[in-house]
């Protein structure tokens, strides 16, 4: 567990609004998923089974109301919540009715290169009396303009995965920088948005000490078997 209990292992929901990194595959997710509610509760039952109950939410209606029916069910999900830029008030007061025990600035408020506008909604986090942080695509760049102008944060999400995949520099090179920040870390791409085997990124990023917990996407409940009972046996 991190910051008020963030779990080591998140359900990560990209897959279900059919996310850009999965190229060719991204159409087919987005009707199998963001238009059909019912197909992502389904996946958050069969991981909450296998005894993981942590989910990064991106606060979208159709996830939005799979969570709702899940929590409505009686699941004890630890939601880490997005906000994004434009929707921040918004997803912020969602996230706190829904009980979530963290929230993060999205990539696209953290990259957008305005400290002051990040300032302000992580301010706008720790009002709620969340532990805040904040994701980047580009965490290279993005974290070391950010390091030395005194941002309060806590947590930190960024692509990690052996084969450098979505990211602005090699592993290696994040990693130090993330061991340097000393945050509380979760890894995302950690599959390289599905071409990387679970068995070969998911050892390599439980061995990383600067990884804290990791977000997973999967669409199928092979995909579950597979890729979550794994990550349980790393991480859990």
């Amino acid at each position: 567990m991190g910051p008020d209990g963030i779990p080591r292992i998140l359900l990560g929901t990209s897959p279900f609004i059919g996310a850009g990194q999965f190229g060719r595959r991204a159409p087919s997710y987005y009707a199998k998923f963001y238009l059909n509610p019912g197909k992502i509760l389904g996946i958050i039952r069969r991981v909450y089974g296998l005894g993981i109950n942590g989910i990064q939410l991106l606060p979208y209606r159709p996830i939005v109301e799979a969570v709702e029916q899940a929590l409505g069910e009686g699941m004890e999900l630890r939601i880490v919540g997005s906000v994004r830029l434009r929707e921040a008030e918004e997803d912020i007061s969602l996230l706190e009715r829904l009980g979530a025990v963290a929230m993060i600035a999205h990539a696209e408020v953290a990259d957008l290169g305005d400290p002051e506008t990040l300032e302000t909604i992580l301010d706008a986090i720790r009002g709620t009396g969340r532990p805040a942080g904040l994701a980047s695509h580009k965490p290279f760049r993005t974290l070391s303009r950010l390091e030395g102008i005194g941002l309060r944060y806590e947590i930190l999400m960024v692509p990690m995965n052996p084969a450098g995949a979505f990211m602005d520099c090699r592993p290696e090179e994040l990693a130090a920088l993330l061991k340097r920040l000393g945050k509380f870390v979760i890894a995302k791409k950690v599959l390289a948005a599905g071409s990387l085997p679970p068995a070969k990124a998911l050892p390599y990023v439980a061995g990383l000490d600067c990884v804290n917990s990791v977000a997973l996407g999967v669409s199928s409940e092979r995909e579950v078997e597979e890729t979550m009972a794994l990550a349980k046996r790393l991480f859990a």
